[in-house]
């Protein structure tokens, strides 16, 4: 009996050590994710569109500004990179690729519109071991968006293609990621998340516009501005590849 109970617990202690050491994510470690997802966010909108020009002498103004609430959908192409600065916590980059859908009511003028987010995350893992890790995650970032636009017919037969509008903010986001490693390298991920993006005015180019009104005989001094203030805020799933070295 004396020797069953020396080998149970030389069995315990190994087992217990076994179970501490052997985590996929440790101090040191260096983690590479790779996947696709989709996000679905609510979206508001604020625009301001002005345009001044004198007409045979006379002076014409009309400005407008008008809120706008709807929602928005895309795919996300996500890569983030994670270093282990202890066994519980990591800090890292992410790089996310947004290409949104576009309904048919839009097709009409607008062609498409992409963004690209990228900024420091910082992660913390609860659970973690040999073949699971879950990490808690918050980043803050940089976003840049463009919207691409199809050409336009306005009145006295003017055609034109606009520039594309750009914009750029910041984003704030949290997310819970759970890995699943097949191998000490190789894993598979289910990641779930909450983002908002927040863009300050973007400006669309109207100087193409501005020239062809004043092409037009009579018309001078033409002016448009056409500006908007953008954000955004949903939650967003995705699976992807998960490498560890």
């Amino acid at each position: 009996m004396k020797n069953f109970k020396t080998i149970f617990i030389a069995v315990t202690i190994l087992l217990i050590s076994n179970s501490v050491n052997a985590q996929a994510f440790q101090k040191g470690s260096i983690n590479i994710d790779l996947g696709i997802g989709l996000g679905l966010y609510a979206t508001s909108q604020t625009s301001t569109y002005q345009i001044e020009a004198d007409f045979f002498g006379a002076h014409y103004s009309d400005k407008d500004i008008h809120d706008t609430t709807d929602g928005a959908a895309s795919t996300i192409i996500p890569f983030s990179l994670e270093y282990g600065v202890s066994n519980k916590f990591g800090i890292g980059l992410d790089v996310t690729f947004n290409n949104y859908f576009i309904n048919d009511s839009d097709r009409v003028y607008l062609k498409s519109v992409k963004a690209f987010d990228f900024g420091p995350k910082f992660s913390y893992h609860p659970l973690n071991s040999d073949f699971y890790d879950l990490a808690i995650g918050v980043g803050v970032g940089f976003t840049n968006i463009t919207w691409n636009y199809e050409t336009v017919v306005f009145s006295y037969g003017i055609t034109t293609t606009p520039e594309p509008s750009k914009g750029s903010g910041v984003y704030i986001n949290f997310d819970i990621k759970n890995k699943f490693w097949f191998s000490e390298h190789i894993g598979a991920y289910l990641n779930l998340g909450y983002k908002g993006n927040f863009y300050s005015a973007i400006k669309r180019d109207n100087s193409v516009s501005e020239a062809q009104f004043e092409s037009i005989p009579g018309i001078t001094n033409v002016s448009i501005k056409d500006e908007f203030s953008f954000k955004m805020n949903g939650a967003n799933i995705g699976i992807g590849l998960a490498i560890k070295f």
